[in-house]
């Protein structure tokens, strides 16, 4: 049985609300957002791992050495945090729209 729009309305707006859409894509941005804050994530397991590596240095210091080399992996990072950020958006933070 194939659903069909009634009443002038889409279907994708008869499922989900032009409201509930805004904040569920703006939620995924914001998942996908994250990537900027890889270098302090990398930052912070290099640490933890090997704290020597890090002593007499400073946080400016330690950018400019380590580069870009700190935003390795920020494609597997944003596929996997967008869907990840849509499903807690339409599973948990919205509420089901009411009839």
């Amino acid at each position: 049985m194939m659903m069909q729009a009634t009443a002038g309305r889409s279907l994708l707006s008869s499922f989900m609300p032009v409201e509930r859409s805004l904040v569920v894509c703006f939620n995924s941005l914001t998942g996908i957002g994250e990537v900027v804050l890889l270098p302090l994530d990398a930052l912070k397991i290099k640490r933890q791992v090997n704290p020597d590596a890090f002593r007499g240095r400073g946080v400016v210091r330690i950018f400019m050495e380590e580069g870009t080399t700190l935003y390795r992996g920020w494609g597997w990072t944003m596929a996997r945090n967008a869907p990840g950020s849509f499903a807690v958006s339409v599973i948990i933070i919205l509420p089901p729209p009411s009839p």
